[in-house]
């Protein structure tokens, strides 16, 4: 979209994004070790080296991504857990009979998540990506040692909804932050660490579950007060690893912010930073004007974390992001002053775009708005939420227990091994989606259109091994089946629907509505997420569990339909060019 380079003497070079000066050549070797050499070659004849430490870089970006998706492991813990907490949580304040209680015991956590997710829609734009984080470290704190106590069904449902906020601020931020802070060359791979985090959590949960049915009675407050331990870990982690957004800094106005930015870029590509004395009078600001007062103090103490001189390529892309930022603000604000795309002045920005909630009523935004909204929607309504909090009682109710019963296992341990059985698979799923999320050949669309049918395909024949428990003398064969079908289910749906929509999210929308954007789609996730939480086990009992998974399955292939209309491939672009292409 716009080239831009570091300027050394009269040469220009953007060695990490491909684009060359009209002027100059620049070559790219990248060597068996660890560096990237860029060599330019000016007008002058004479040459710059650059060396950039890729595997560093690697390093940095993975430990940035696990530390933001940490949250998302209490996600995937708090789905998880209440599946097998809930065998215990029946019998203990007599719910049999009441299964839209237990609904409610589900989805209590998800109606916070939609506060959290509005909520973070604002925090994150003003506080930050990282005070947004700590804020919902604070919060998985609290409702941690809330559930661990919990005397009664009313306080077990307060823990589980505090949680719920927790959830919905760290699942709008954590994609957002990823995506702002990834380079596109891996972001995909990047972004898809929550998902392999919460699926993580998930398994986390059952194991839990497991050791402490084998070990202690009735122990499910225990089961779901071991989330304060990863809780703490992620307060731990966002605090001390984790920069400010480079693009969200550079959205923020005068030169401290910019040196904050270019401090921060410098980190998450793996620059070792080190403390050395300012220079006497202070340093210079951008464009090289030297800038005065608290904003001075601001620009010295970012520079301070720096080494003396950054590698070519991180200035570049700095620079580019510079110029990429202000580029897409100068679009919005044309927008507006044409008339009729923006919101009301006291909606937008203080460059005069259109910003927030205000810039999705612009009809190329609203378009895609609404595209995300419908992957989520396709998501939960596909089941997996109702597979994952139900699935010990689902494999129950499909004869699984009689798979382990040589084993001496009751069946309630019985169904939470089987249920560790098949999500086991999720995580090398997940290893092989994160290669595949860059890689030539496929991307985002190409993923949801290979596995979202196979997705179609284990439901209907879940749906079947149920009919077949009725029927069958033995109910091995019904079981050895359900596990089969739950054990792909789970591996074709993180690499589909499981990380994809949330991915898309994050990186379609241009970083002034962003946030606003991620509000919509997670709102349509949590809200779908709910309903089908509430419905599942009253449908259940009212129909039977094989025409519900049947109607599953009908939901994803109503998803291939959409995704092969409307869904767009993002694969590679850089998020100015994508920002740029929605606001048109």
């Amino acid at each position: 979209l716009i080239s831009v380079g570091c300027v050394h003497g009269d040469a220009l070079a953007v060695p990490s994004l491909g684009l060359v000066g009209q002027d100059s050549n620049t070559f790219r070797q990248g060597s068996r070790g660890r560096a990237l050499h860029s060599v330019t070659f000016n007008r002058g004849g004479h040459t710059s080296v650059d060396s950039v430490d890729t595997l560093a870089a690697v390093r940095a970006g993975r430990v940035v991504a696990f530390s933001a998706a940490l949250g998302s492991l209490l996600q995937g813990f708090d789905t998880g857990v209440v599946g097998g907490a809930l065998l215990f949580i029946v019998p203990e304040f007599g719910l049999a009979d009441k299964p839209w209680v237990q609904g409610l015991i589900v989805v209590t956590s998800t109606v916070g998540s939609l506060v959290g997710t509005v909520m973070a829609s604002k925090l994150s734009d003003t506080a930050g990506r990282k005070g947004a984080l700590q804020l919902a470290s604070g919060l998985f704190v609290a409702s941690s040692l809330l559930l661990a106590w919990s005397p009664v069904v009313e306080v077990l449902l307060v823990g589980r909804a505090i949680m719920g906020v927790a959830i919905g601020c760290a699942s709008s931020v954590v994609p957002i932050y990823i995506a702002e802070c990834a380079e596109a060359k891996n972001r995909g791979a990047l972004a898809t660490v929550p998902q392999l985090c919460i699926s993580s959590g998930i398994l986390l949960a059952y194991a839990v579950s497991l050791a402490v049915t084998l070990t202690t009675k009735n122990a499910w407050r225990l089961m779901m007060g071991f989330s304060l331990f990863p809780a703490l870990l992620q307060a731990a982690c966002v605090t001390f690893f984790l920069p400010e957004s480079p693009r969200w800094l550079l959205r923020r106005p005068g030169p401290a912010n910019q040196a904050k930015a270019r401090a921060a870029l410098a980190r998450l590509r793996g620059v070792k930073t080190v403390k050395r004395p300012s220079a006497a009078g202070g340093g210079a600001g951008a464009g090289g004007a030297a800038p005065t007062g608290e904003t001075n103090k601001g620009v010295r103490k970012a520079e301070e974390e720096l080494p003396p001189a950054l590698p070519l390529a991180v200035e570049a892309e700095f620079a580019a992001l510079v110029a990429g930022v202000q580029a897409e603000s100068a679009a919005a604000a044309a927008q507006v002053g044409s008339g009729g795309r923006g919101g009301r002045p006291e909606e937008s920005s203080k460059g005069g775009e259109a910003a927030g909630w205000a810039a999705l009523r612009e009809p190329p935004i609203r378009r895609l708005v609404l595209v995300c909204m419908g992957l989520q929607m396709f998501q939960q309504c596909s089941g997996i939420n109702a597979v994952v909090y139900f699935t010990p009682q689902t494999l129950k109710l499909s004869g699984v227990p009689e798979l382990f019963s040589k084993f001496g296992l009751g069946e309630d341990a019985a169904s939470l091994l089987a249920t560790i059985f098949a999500y086991a698979p999720k995580i090398p799923s997940l290893l092989l989606a994160m290669r595949l999320m860059d890689a030539d050949g496929w991307g985002r669309k190409t993923l949801l259109k290979t596995f979202v049918p196979g997705m179609a395909a284990c439901l209907f024949a879940l749906a079947a091994s149920f009919s077949l428990v009725n029927g069958a003398s033995s109910s091995v064969l019904p079981g050895a089946l359900a596990l089969a079908c739950l054990c792909l289910y789970g591996s074709f749906f993180v690499l589909s629907l499981g990380p994809i929509p949330n991915i898309l999210t994050a990186e379609l929308f241009p970083s002034r509505c962003r946030s606003a954007a991620m509000a919509c789609s997670l709102g349509s996730q949590f809200l779908f997420n709910t309903v089908v939480g509430l419905a599942f086990p009253v449908l259940r009992q009212r129909f039977g569990s094989a025409p519900v998974f049947a109607g599953f399955g009908g939901v994803c292939v109503l998803a291939w339909f959409f995704t092969e209309r409307f869904v767009p491939e993002t694969k590679g672009r850089a998020l100015e060019d994508l920002a740029f292409s929605a606001s048109k």
